[in-house]
């Protein structure tokens, strides 16, 4: 499901990048002013490659998976953490596919941008492959920052994941973890991928999400009947606990 939404949100870059191009009319493709990369962005950092930005989040969705199944292995489900975070990433997809698809916006890195090449079916999804594996970049892939979106439910769900570790193991992971987060959201704005705006509103829907899908569980005896609410939170709470916490409801 988060391939298939994914790809959906590739193929939608895809045709925004064709649409700032066309909302150009050919004319220059001019960025709005970004006053966090103009002046506290150091030149040696405006010139490391846009792959790089890949990193942070590749090493650190390995790590979330295998603390999250580590920590919870001893439990009745240890994946359900993982399922929750799973919620939160299609949630990000989806949003900013419609996002971009309604918004264009000028493009922070106009180098980036290119037509839709609908008229050749092996070239678009050629491209959407590449794009799909981040080694192709989008011009419009801003509104809102997917990186940073991304990155935050990851770092949340390696927080909650060490809320019953040791005091100082919780500690130092947490703090590598923060460090790191918000070293990869200059990174971002630095390489020209997103404005600074861009990786804020990520942060904050990307942060809310995941702390919101984290206590889904206890929101669970408000939910009756088959709807897809419930369907959605008996596949992340998993069946057998919803159904238990649905009948506790009906006794009290």
């Amino acid at each position: 499901m988060v391939m298939g939404i994914g790809y959906i949100m590739v193929l939608v870059q895809l045709w925004s990048d064709d649409k700032t191009l066309r909302n150009a009319n050919g004319q220059p493709l001019i960025p709005l002013r970004d006053v966090v990369y103009e002046q506290f962005v150091p030149e040696w950092l405006k010139n490391v490659s846009p792959t790089t930005v890949d990193t942070p989040i590749t090493f650190g969705l390995i790590f979330s998976v295998v603390h999250s199944v580590f920590v919870n292995w001893s439990t009745q489900d240890p994946f359900r953490g993982l399922r929750r975070s799973m919620m939160v990433i299609i949630l990000i997809y989806a949003v900013r596919s419609a996002s971009m698809f309604v918004t264009q916006i000028p493009p922070v890195n106009p180098e980036l941008c290119q037509p839709f090449l609908s008229h050749d079916s092996d070239v678009l999804f050629s491209e959407s492959l590449d794009m799909l594996a981040s080694t192709l970049k989008s011009c419009s892939d801003m509104m809102y920052s997917g990186h940073t979106a991304v990155l935050s439910s990851i770092m949340m769900r390696i927080w909650f994941d060490t809320a019953r570790t040791r005091r100082y193991i919780r500690f130092m992971i947490r703090l590598v973890t923060v460090s790191v987060y918000a070293l990869s959201l200059f990174l971002f704005v630095a390489v020209r991928l997103h404005y600074t705006v861009d990786v804020l509103i990520g942060a904050a829907l990307g942060l809310t999400w995941a702390i919101a899908m984290e206590n889904a569980f206890n929101m669970l005896p408000h939910f009756y009947g088959n709807g897809i609410d419930v369907l959605i939170l008996r596949w992340i709470e998993s069946e057998p606990e919803l159904r238990n916490s649905l009948q506790m409801a009906k006794i009290e």
